[in-house]
């Protein structure tokens, strides 16, 4: 068999060798005699054949299979794979349909050893070629044969050109995958073929999933994938536009430019193909990048408002980036049922974390009014995902300085969004809140700030100091009128607390001529109580000013006052002519607890002015003298209105329950209507106190 053979002596040596594995394969597989008589003929027989190189054997061991038994097919399969001969391989491509699905592995394994019979195999016009060629392709990834899939797509029959646009799509998916799974790992060629025939055949385990597809493979891929756009018209397969969709949103050059064209095969295929419906997701995502495009964005809307509404909007989240462009937000604007384009909770829990933190972005897309926009974008924040809240605030961040310099309806809304934002549970999320707030100056700083100072975040904490630190005393001068009472002390002591220049500011402050910063500066200390540190300056304000409001007010921060001086002072303001600064000095000498100025208290249940009347009486009452329910009385009985209406504050503030008849009858029979209203409201209150259900109430705070 070494020696030169004539091509006739090849034919018969072809002919002996096909007979002979016909026979082994089919006829002695199938005579009555024992089993392991014919394996051990059959196997000594490859193992002759194996060292003969000539490609007769293979082209015989080929035009075997047909008519092999299974285990002579495995057989021969094995041993074409291993002797590697085009002849041999290029049979086993044409067979390869009839294979078993674990030898149709080993086939496709060995792609790299196939590209010359694939290519024999795709040019047969009859067969099973070009079929089974694309499945094998298909089946091992290959890219670097994509040409032979376009050359089908272009030339083969109609059910080939089916199998190429499958295999087409097919590539398109493992080109995009990060990473591809591949069948188990080569055989080894160090183990003898007839070793590894007898072997037991076990099932394969996947390997470890390969590298990323190459550049170079990828672009293969998108050549054949540009041609096959660009001669649509020749096989007018949809599954090569699904292809594309798998890329998108991609750069595609040649195929975007082509899809441009509005009269284009290609174009008027997709624009069918996106305007249907279907849970088909790589449609979605190229619906969502064809939003931009002058020629598909119509199609591409009417498929996303048509279908399964979750899918959709998931997709839409997911490429919210794509939305921002200007003409994929004209082509939303057009949605006339924006309703059905906003997500409900119970869709929200299909979304993917990515999709979810697309969210924000993506209602700020929508045709919505801007406080609709807001509302639904503050509904976030009670999702259990901080990221998602992040990422609201942040897009509420953005609405809101969109109406920077000047407020409006949208940015006030987002601002107050963003308030409650503050008191996440998540640090981050709080933080980006807090700075946005502090940069802006929002008017709810000096309500936050003493919370988040001793809250239970210290970052947040430390955050809230250094503002307060940096410029807490400017902003508390500037906002300390449009405060409540409640929020000027827990601001004011939060500052005291942890600025050292708190009182060296208010000083300053105190000392300038102008008199609404002189009274704005008293009021400060008064409502502090920080008169002991700027007792000096209030005794001569409270003893040579001639202004009335700055006096009384001064007063009252000497009620903080331990000393002879500021109790000297007090008692003289007893008899100033101002009605305002004797209430006051009475008032801030009850925090003193003396009994030196009891006298001018009886005096003073006398007056005709009624709120240091009223004040004396109350003071009496609270020093337990006899004479205070007496007073007391007189003055609920007095002809005038307002003095009854302060003597009813006095009742009110007392609690005094010997006085509830009396007040009954004045809430029954007083002639005034004024005084008759404040009553019943006393009266309701007596009764509440006596049930156990007393709540403070705006009268204590009231004007006598």
């Amino acid at each position: 068999m070494n020696a030169p053979a004539s091509l006739g002596w090849q034919a018969n040596l072809h002919d002996l060798f096909h007979a002979l594995f016909c026979a082994l394969s089919y006829d002695l597989f199938h005579a009555p005699f024992p089993r392991s008589y014919f394996m051990i003929q059959a196997n000594d027989i490859f193992k002759q054949l194996n060292d003969i190189d000539d490609p007769c054997v293979d082209q015989a061991m080929a035009a075997a299979l047909p008519t092999a038994d299974p285990r002579a097919r495995r057989q021969i399969c094995l041993a074409l794979l291993e002797r590697h001969q085009p002849e041999g391989l290029t049979g086993l491509v044409l067979a390869y349909h009839m294979l078993e699905p674990d030898l149709q592995v080993r086939v496709h394994r060995h792609i790299s050893q196939l590209y010359r019979p694939l290519r024999e195999a795709a040019g047969r016009k009859r067969g099973h070629g070009p079929s089974n060629a694309m499945q094998l392709i298909a089946a091992a990834g290959e890219m670097r044969l994509a040409y032979l899939v376009g050359d089908q797509l272009q030339h083969g029959s109609e059910s080939v050109r089916k199998q190429a646009a499958t295999c087409l799509l097919e590539l398109s998916h493992d080109a995009t995958m990060d990473v591809t799974e591949k069948s188990g790992p080569i055989d080894s060629p160090s183990v003898p073929l007839t070793e590894r025939i007898n072997r037991e055949q076990t099932p394969y385990q996947p390997i470890s999933p390969r590298l990323t597809v190459s550049a170079a493979e990828s672009a293969y891929l998108m050549e054949t994938l540009t041609n096959a756009i660009n001669r649509f018209a020749v096989h007018e397969e949809l599954d090569v536009l699904r292809a594309v969709a798998v890329f998108s949103p991609r750069p595609m050059p040649g195929i975007d430019e082509c899809l441009a064209d509005p009269h284009h095969p290609a174009t008027l295929a997709l624009a069918g193909l996106l305007a249907r419906g279907g849970d088909e997701p790589t449609l979605d995502r190229l619906r969502v990048q064809k939003l931009t495009s002058p020629v598909l964005s119509v199609a591409a809307l009417y498929g996303l408002m048509h279908g399964e509404r979750p899918e959709r909007l998931a997709v839409l989240c997911e490429y919210v980036h794509l939305l921002q462009i200007k003409s994929a937000r004209r082509a939303l604007e057009r949605v006339e049922m924006v309703a059905s384009m906003i997500p409900i909770p119970s869709q929200l829990e299909k979304f993917t974390p990515a999709q979810q933190c697309g969210l924000p972005r993506y209602l700020d897309c929508l045709p919505l009014a801007g406080p609709d926009k807001v509302k639904h974008i503050a509904s976030l924040s009670r999702m259990t995902d901080p990221s998602v809240r992040l990422a609201a605030v942040r897009q509420l961040i953005k609405l809101a300085d969109a109406g920077f310099p000047t407020p409006t309806l949208t940015s006030r809304a987002a601002n107050m969004a963003i308030v409650d934002c503050v008191l996440d549970d998540n640090i981050h999320v709080a933080l980006v809140a807090l700075r946005h707030l502090m940069r802006i100056g929002d008017s709810h700083l000096p309500q936050l700030l003493p919370k988040l100072i001793n809250g239970r975040d210290d970052r947040l904490s430390q955050v809230a100091r250094e503002h307060l630190a940096a410029r807490g005393f400017a902003r508390l001068w500037e906002m300390w009128p449009t405060l409540t009472p409640p929020q000027r002390i827990a601001s004011g002591k939060a500052l005291i607390k942890i600025d050292p220049s708190f009182h060296r500011l208010l000083a300053q402050k105190i000392s300038v001529p102008d008199p609404a910063i002189r009274m704005r500066a008293v009021s400060m200390i008064a409502a502090l109580g920080q008169g002991h540190l700027f007792e000096p300056a209030l005794l001569v304000l409270a003893q040579k000013s001639r202004d009335a409001r700055l006096v009384s007010t001064a007063i009252t921060g000497l009620g903080a006052c331990d000393s002879d001086a500021a109790r000297q002072a007090l008692t003289q303001a007893l008899e100033h002519a101002d009605s305002r600064v004797r209430a006051n000095a009475i008032e801030a000498l009850d925090q003193h607890q003396s009994t030196d100025h009891v006298e001018k208290l009886m005096a003073m249940t006398n007056d005709d002015s009624n709120r240091p009347r009223a004040t004396a009486i109350a003071s009496l009452m609270q020093l337990r003298t006899t004479d205070a329910l007496a007073a007391l009385h007189r003055m609920l009985d007095d002809d005038r209105p307002a003095q009854r209406i302060s003597a009813l504050w006095v009742v009110e503030h007392m609690g005094v329950m010997d006085m509830a008849r009396h007040v009954t009858d004045m809430s029954i029979g007083d002639h005034d209507k004024r005084v008759k209203t404040r009553a019943t409201r006393v009266i309701q209150q007596l009764i509440a106190e006596l049930r156990g259900n007393h709540k403070p109430t705006k009268s204590e705070t009231d004007a006598a």
